[in-house]
């Protein structure tokens, strides 16, 4: 398992491989868990058209962590997204409740408005 600030490759089978920073890894149901990754570009900085999304492994997609160095601006997000972990985890270690790791209740969808056919106005 790869940890926050990991530079990984994704290697899929639809796909040419691709290159991530691992944001944060979170935990789901059956033991399992899923990577929050913001995509890089080949420079290796974070691609700024793109937004963080989850990435789940499965026997479809293989992850590799990968060695090439990173610039000084990703190097600094990555130490962050590092940072936040770490203290989430002494706050935990701390205070014994995992609250803050509990999902959070979006709110509920405004309810559908009623859609006319253009015939029927």
């Amino acid at each position: 398992m790869f940890q926050n600030s990991d530079d990984i490759h994704i290697l899929s089978v639809p796909r040419d491989p691709r290159r991530y920073l691992v944001l944060d890894v979170e935990w789901s149901k059956h033991d399992a868990y899923v990577y929050e990754v913001h995509e890089l570009t080949k420079a290796g900085t974070l691609h700024k058209g793109r937004y963080a999304t989850p990435l789940s492994p499965s026997r479809n997609i293989s992850v590799e962590l990968c060695e090439e160095p990173l610039p000084e601006e990703t190097r600094r997000r990555a130490e962050s997204a590092r940072r936040t972990a770490g203290g989430r985890l002494e706050a935990v270690l701390q205070t014994g409740d995992l609250a803050m790791f509990a999902p959070t209740k979006r709110p509920a969808p405004p309810p559908a408005q009623r859609r006319y056919s253009f015939w029927a106005r």
